[in-house]
């Protein structure tokens, strides 16, 4: 098993089991999991079309300010 921050050995590494693990839970789990969790496979297999800045703030000052009374001068 590799772990993190150890040496890498690139030779036999594999992710047969892990893969093998993921499509058993599949079966099993309801179906909200099984969107959660191909949602996760989607983005470690298309990074590039994952949002990576966090959604715009959402404005506080929506439509019109209030108009006082009265005007300064």
């Amino acid at each position: 098993m590799l772990r993190m921050g150890e040496e890498s050995n690139e030779h036999g590494f594999s992710v047969d089991d892990e893969w093998s693990d993921i499509q058993e839970r599949l079966k099993k789990v309801p179906y909200q999991m099984k969107l959660e969790i191909k949602e996760v496979l989607r983005q470690l297999a298309f990074p590039e079309t994952t949002m990576l800045s966090p959604p715009p703030r959402k404005s506080t000052n929506q439509g019109s300010q209030e108009k006082s009374g009265y005007c300064e001068v």
